[in-house]
């Protein structure tokens, strides 16, 4: 029995012999009192260990005893962090650690959320300068419609002025929506957040670019092509009904077709 891997480790045989004397003995003190004084004989303890606890809970006081154990070791600093310690202890000045926190200059970036619909770039702007100078706004909008999602982004001149402005809209009823106002912290402004700021919206007309599309002249060739194109589907409408054991003809699109030219070739 002491040839289990989980118990190779000296260390973690005493643990776990150390472990099983103190169930036993509250569990069963008269039973487990002649296996206590077999600690040292290693299977006869494991063995009256199983025979006082059960092989399951015996199992059970093994895994527990060996996690215990485990994270009694992990806890101990390695060599690699005794040594990593050891070279930040040296790095330090004499005088002591310096405990002061590194600067960072504050934001002047609001973030501004449940936005009105119609409340867009010029609004914004011009409702905010009321507070102080609004240098950059930024509005989200969808990339495929153009429309506002309700939420943007606006930096004032001044990170004061960008704080008071942020209190004052937090919780703010406009309209029917209820403002979420807050400033960013500087390590959440991304270099990219204002691209494309402080610049007129410019709706594209996505159905009149579709309808010149459609409605352009083609030239002889793409004419033939749609005409060709529409019989071929004319033709495979005609085969389903008539696959459907329906009794149905109509005029096809290919008898409306003007017919070409046939070439007559002469003998010399």
């Amino acid at each position: 029995m002491m040839r289990n891997p989980l118990l190779r480790a000296p260390e973690l045989q005493a643990y776990v012999f150390t472990r099983l004397e103190e169930l036993c003995i509250a569990r069963k003190p008269a039973k487990c009192a002649r296996g206590a004084g077999q600690r040292g004989g290693g299977s006869k303890a494991l063995a009256a260990g199983i025979e006082c606890l059960g092989l399951a809970r015996f199992a059970y006081c093994i895994r527990n005893a060996r996690c215990s154990f485990g994270d009694a070791q992990t806890s101990q600093p390695t060599r690699m962090k005794r040594k990593a310690a050891a070279a930040a202890q040296a790095e330090q000045p004499e005088d002591g650690p310096s405990t002061s926190a590194p600067s960072s200059e504050p934001s002047r970036v609001v973030y501004l959320g449940h936005i009105p619909h119609g409340f867009y770039e010029k609004q914004l702007k011009e409702y905010f300068s009321q507070f102080g100078k609004v240098s950059r706004v930024r509005l989200s909008r969808s990339k495929k419609s153009g429309k506002s999602k309700h939420y943007a982004f606006l930096e004032f001149a001044s990170p004061e002025v960008a704080a008071i402005a942020s209190e004052a809209m937090d919780g703010y009823m406009l309209f029917t929506q209820k403002l979420v106002s807050r400033v960013l912290p500087a390590e959440e402004v991304h270099p990219d957040l204002f691209k494309g700021a402080n610049r007129v919206f410019k709706q594209t007309p996505w159905a009149k670019i579709e309808r010149e599309r459609q409605n352009r002249d083609r030239t002889p060739a793409e004419a033939e092509k749609r005409q060709r194109q529409a019989v071929e589907r004319d033709l495979r409408r005609q085969r389903r009904i008539a696959q459907a054991s329906i009794e149905y003809e109509y005029e096809g699109l290919e008898t409306a077709l003007p017919k070409k030219a046939k070439k007559t070739k002469f003998d010399d």
